[in-house]
């Protein structure tokens, strides 16, 4: 028991000593395990945030549907059989920053829901965009 029990304190207090040493010095820019300075406003502005007024949410709703008509054939998972998609219906989850979209080709229709963020700035990031069904 004394055999396995003396390692075992070793390695969890060489664990706790590299801790406290990467919490005294954090990493420099550039090296690992640092955001970088786009991400670490963005974590700033996230944690510094205030609940949106409903004409700041109306405006964000206007800048992703702008993206998201623009990017749909980037953003869409699958190719369009009939040239390009088309984008018929964007619709917002409340109180989320999440939404559902609604594409068509011409010849086939389909549907993704969205996650979705957009910067003090106004640029709008998606985080992830998933077929859910056609229609």
């Amino acid at each position: 028991m004394k055999k396995i029990l003396i390692p075992l304190v070793i390695i969890i207090v060489l664990f706790i000593v590299l801790k406290v040493m990467q919490s005294n010095n954090p990493p420099v820019e550039g090296e690992s395990g640092t955001l970088g300075s786009e991400a670490e406003e963005n974590q700033k502005e996230e944690s510094d945030a205030k609940p949106l007024s409903a004409e700041e949410i109306k405006s964000n709703e206007a800048l992703v549907k702008t993206y998201v008509t623009a990017n749909i054939n980037t953003l869409a998972q699958t190719k369009a059989d009939g040239g390009s998609w088309t984008v018929s219906k964007i619709e917002f989850v409340p109180e989320t920053p999440m939404a559902q979209v609604s594409y068509t080709d011409g010849m086939k229709s389909r549907q993704a829901i969205f996650d979705y963020s957009v910067s003090a700035s106004g640029s709008v990031s998606i985080t992830g965009f998933y077929d859910v069904m056609p229609e």
